[in-house]
């Protein structure tokens, strides 16, 4: 998977197949901007991303 070093955004990050998705990209060297409703969820996954896989990673509050 070639992500290193992109952003990807992800909708609807915050919980289900899009965080695991969020994981995958984290953990394959993209940084990561987070988008879903759960402001205070997005926060903790940001924090744990980034702390985990040494990626800039972004909690952006949005209700599409």
């Amino acid at each position: 998977m070639i992500v290193k070093g992109k952003t990807i955004v992800i909708t609807g990050a915050s919980s289900g197949i899009r965080a695991a998705c969020a994981e995958i990209f984290a953990k394959n060297g993209g940084q990561v901007l987070l988008c879903a409703r759960r402001q205070e969820r997005l926060e903790i996954m940001a924090k744990q991303l980034s702390a985990r896989y040494q990626v800039n990673t972004m909690p952006l509050a949005l209700d599409i």
